[in-house]
């Protein structure tokens, strides 16, 4: 599996852009496309209206919870159960 960041690095050398040594912001686009310039781009190429990966970010949440709540007996499964059951605060 190729990581995100290597594809946004590929979208800059073929773009021109310099990266190295920089933290790029980007935003996950398409993570099942087949065409891996379509999955992720850089936040300096996104128009107005983007749309992004949802069903990706949640994985990625999903995963990270998880990890972070394992210790306490937290599984993915337990993370969604009670992020569903839950209203969340007010912000």
């Amino acid at each position: 599996m190729i990581s995100f960041r290597l594809l946004l690095q590929n979208t800059f050398r073929k773009r021109g852009l310099k990266f190295s040594g920089q933290t790029i912001q980007s935003l996950i686009v398409n993570s099942k496309s087949k065409n891996v310039d379509n999955k992720v781009l850089p936040a300096k190429l996104l128009k107005p209206k983007a749309q992004y990966d949802i069903p990706k970010y949640l994985e990625m949440l999903d995963s990270s919870s998880e990890t972070l709540l394992g210790v306490f007996g937290y599984t993915k499964n337990r993370v969604c159960e009670e992020a569903l059951n839950h209203d969340l605060p007010p912000m």
